[in-house]
């Protein structure tokens, strides 16, 4: 039975990495592309690259945070964390399906706080979630007061350049979706295989990302062409 969990989570966890890869594809790089600034095979090459390299790097803090900043390591079972990864793939998936935007992180959280309360093992919610909850309000509202801001100062700038400052705006842009791809990487592999590191069965935070990065990168390699496609049809 334990055998059967420890595959099941690995399983699911590399599933939800998947879904990750695939429902930010457009996020990531939707805006180069809607710009007429990169091909989708290019676009979707440089997210899974770059989305690697923020994995393998830069996840190290989402990895613990899903690992053992929700529940503590000791009650982080393998059948807890296959129900957990399982439930945030398939929400994941079904929202992909439907082509409709979700925060993968809140998935991941609210899953494992599931799955503890079914358990009946402690949550640690001050200071793990009060921090997240906190910062889910707090970001979009300040992503909404810097895409006002910057809009407004880029838009004033560019409508006064020349065309070579407007073609260097096109780079700069894509090496913009480039950072987001990283940051992908960085902020949402975790969620997929945090699980690995809390239970134990992989003890570097380094080589969790590192594998949760590759599947992010399949997943916008394959399932993420949707919204090429899409994108090509409208």
């Amino acid at each position: 039975m334990e055998t059967f969990c420890i595959a099941g989570m690995f399983l699911a966890g590399l599933f939800f990495g998947w879904t990750i890869g695939s429902h930010y594809t457009g996020a990531v790089m939707g805006t180069a592309f809607g710009a007429k600034l990169i091909t989708p095979g290019r676009a979707t090459m440089l997210i899974a690259f770059c989305a690697l390299l923020g994995a393998t790097f830069a996840s190290h803090n989402v990895v613990k945070t899903v690992g053992t900043g929700v529940i503590a390591a000791k009650d982080m079972t393998a059948f807890g964390a296959m129900i957990m990864m399982l439930t945030a793939a398939l929400v994941t998936a079904a929202n992909t399906w439907l082509r409709l935007p979700v925060s993968t992180s809140q998935l991941a959280i609210f899953s494992v706080v599931g799955a503890a309360l079914a358990m009946k093992v402690q949550i640690i919610w001050y200071p793990t979630i009060v921090a997240l909850a906190i910062t889910w309000v707090a970001t979009p509202i300040s992503g909404l007061i810097w895409g006002f801001v910057l809009t407004k100062i880029t838009r004033k700038f560019l409508e006064k350049g020349t065309d070579r400052v407007k073609k260097a705006a096109g780079y700069l842009l894509i090496l913009v979706c480039c950072y987001a791809a990283f940051t992908l990487g960085a902020n949402n592999t975790g969620n997929a295989v945090g699980v690995f590191y809390g239970t134990g069965a992989i003890k570097s935070q380094m080589l969790a990302g590192f594998i949760g990065g590759i599947v992010v990168g399949i997943g916008a390699l394959t399932w993420g062409a949707r919204f090429w496609r899409r994108s090509a049809s409208t």
